[in-house]
């Protein structure tokens, strides 16, 4: 059930000279360019956020620590077609940004924010935020008190606490977090139809326009190739560098 149907993709990947096409064509390389850079985007803009939100959690009580882990995963049980919807109230021509700029006298006319990747970085880093926040602070909470408390007893302060003990402590969490933002945020697909648009189209749209619009069977699995290839990639790097095993235990 799962090896079979990849092999049959991969095989038919090979007819018509398809992986040279999407080489040798600007459209399709612009379409993966996009697709890393956007992923690369969202990993960075969801690490800068969600780190701290990491430390904050891992360094409350007990309750609090429950009541806030809720409040972060209670947008998870809202459906994500909805939720990306919702972000047409926020950045639309009338939604709410546009509203505020006018009414304060910022802008003279709505600012188009949709239908550009910035809108599809947006999109996603609010999808894909719990994924970074969750390992994160897995990581931080379970690093032995006593090393912080050694660290401040030799001399050191806060910043050079976090600097030398805590952040590098917590590596194997933050490496969790941006592989699996990375992976979720360069196959997504929903986001970049909805926020993006044809003209912000990234490799998942494009895998589902050959294969339902364009009837390119050949094309469309080459493109699954490539997009199963980046994924395994990536998780041979961090197998490497950090472990699976660790994986497991920054998800807690």
């Amino acid at each position: 059930f799962l090896f079979v149907p990849i092999i049959f993709t991969a095989v038919l990947s090979l007819e018509g000279a398809s992986y040279q096409h999407i080489f040798t064509t600007e459209l399709y390389r612009n379409i993966l360019l996009r697709s890393l850079r956007v992923a690369v985007e969202v990993s960075a803009l969801s690490l800068v956020l969600g780190y701290p939100v990491a430390y904050y959690l891992a360094k409350l009580t007990t309750m609090r620590r429950e009541t806030v882990v809720v409040l972060l995963l209670f947008p998870l049980f809202v459906s994500f077609l909805i939720r990306t919807y919702s972000w047409f109230y926020v950045l639309g021509a009338k939604g709410f940004v546009n509203y505020v700029l006018l009414s304060i006298g910022v802008i003279d006319e709505p600012i188009k924010f949709l239908f550009r990747e910035g809108a599809i970085v947006l999109g996603l880093v609010n999808w894909a935020l719990p994924f970074m926040i969750l390992p994160i602070y897995s990581s931080v909470e379970k690093i032995d008190n006593n090393l912080i408390e050694i660290s401040k007893n030799l001399g050191a302060d806060e910043i050079s606490t976090f600097r030398q003990v805590t952040f590098p402590l917590s590596l194997p969490g933050v490496a969790s977090g941006v592989m699996l933002v990375f992976i979720l945020s360069f196959g997504a697909y929903i986001t970049p139809a909805i926020l993006g648009g044809p003209g912000q189209a990234m490799i998942a749209n494009m895998i589902s326009m050959l294969f339902l619009t364009m009837l390119n069977w050949p094309r469309g699995t080459a493109l699954s190739v490539i997009l199963t290839l980046v994924t395994l990639g990536i998780m041979y790097v961090y197998n490497k560098v950090v472990g699976l095993d660790k994986l497991l235990e920054a998800m807690g």
